[in-house]
């Protein structure tokens, strides 16, 4: 509960303080609002540019090599050519 006092007292001081220097500055609400606005889907569209690079890049899909499937890993044991120690012809 004390974390939440804090934020709400530290948010009154910033829109106090914000207050303040737009009355003394003299700028109207609409071009603070407009401003916002564009910082915010600037933001928007900075985010989904950098998304959508992640989601196109190939090492983002593949898994970890430790991290393979038990089939994954039978299925390449059984792919394995064997060792001349494993096979089965006698000297």
């Amino acid at each position: 509960m004390t974390g939440f006092a804090v934020s709400l007292t530290a948010l009154v001081f910033v829109v106090a303080c914000f207050s303040s220097l737009v009355a003394s500055f003299n700028i109207p609400f609409a071009e603070i609002t407009t401003l916002a606005a564009n910082a915010i889907n600037k933001a928007k569209s900075t985010a989904t540019a950098a998304a959508n690079t992640n989601a196109n890049r190939p090492d983002q899909h593949t898994k970890p090599s430790g991290l393979a499937s038990t089939s994954t890993a039978k299925q390449a044991i059984k792919n394995t050519p064997p060792t001349p120690s494993q096979s089965s012809t006698s000297p």
